[in-house]
């Protein structure tokens, strides 16, 4: 139940984040790119410490 509300959620957060990037941008786009930019500030995290 909690994992459905959380999938809806999440799927509305990344199409309003298209909205607002916009760009043309679809909301897997941008999906994509906040996935990239996590990896990569976790990445360079484990690297200072």
């Amino acid at each position: 139940d909690n994992f459905d509300l959380y999938h809806k959620n999440k799927s509305k957060f990344y199409g309003m984040a298209a909205i607002k990037v916009g760009n043309n941008r679809t909301s897997t786009q941008v999906n994509t790119k906040i996935q990239s930019l996590r990896s990569r500030y976790e990445n360079e995290n484990k690297e200072e410490t």
